[in-house]
């Protein structure tokens, strides 16, 4: 898939047309249908990538994920994620511990 279909199936999913996403962006009419042939700016494809809310990777193709990982992530998952950084291995099997103990039936499945 290029980056036109990956564009175009993302504005069916938004429910809107290819020629609304160039006038919601102001650019030029017909102009996403240029990057069949031509590479677009990298200004066009960030702006893309907002206005679909998914990453750039995903514009260009280098992913099969849309959103960056720290969109599909809440808050509270960020959080740990950054203090598991700053823990020892020993200090993180112990948060972990708590955190089974303490949660037994959400981490049943495990």
């Amino acid at each position: 898939m290029d980056m036109y279909d990956r564009i175009s199936m993302l504005a069916r999913k938004k429910g809107v047309t290819i020629a609304r996403v160039e006038r919601d962006l102001n650019f030029s009419p017909a102009s996403l249908r240029k990057i069949r042939t031509n590479s677009p700016s990298s200004e066009k494809v960030v702006a893309l990538a907002k206005y679909f809310n998914v990453s750039t990777d995903y514009l260009y193709g280098n992913t099969g994920v849309e959103k960056p990982a720290d969109q599909m992530m809440d808050e509270d998952f960020i959080s740990l994620h950054r203090a598991r950084q700053n823990m020892s291995h020993d200090e993180w099997e112990q948060a972990m511990k708590i955190i089974r103990a303490g949660f037994a039936d959400a981490f049943r499945d495990e």
